[in-house]
């Protein structure tokens, strides 16, 4: 396991104060969304952006494309 899993005085705590069964349920989640965390930080990609963003939202009247006929 990586450093940020739960130890096993973690794990103990949260059984005695919660409960047994509710304690390794919560203990098994919080690994389950470690490993997660991990996942995605792994496959994490940089996005460079093509167009820089719009310092403010263009609005435009319909009307002022339109052709006079």
């Amino acid at each position: 396991m990586n450093s940020r899993a739960l130890s096993f005085q973690t794990r103990k705590a949260m059984q005695v104060h919660l409960g047994e069964q509710a304690g390794t349920e919560l203990a098994e989640l919080v690994n389950h969304l470690i490993v997660r965390i991990d996942e995605l930080e792994r496959s994490k990609v940089n996005v460079t952006r093509v167009v820089p963003e719009p310092e403010e939202p263009c609005i435009y009247n319909i009307n002022s494309f339109r052709r006079a006929a």
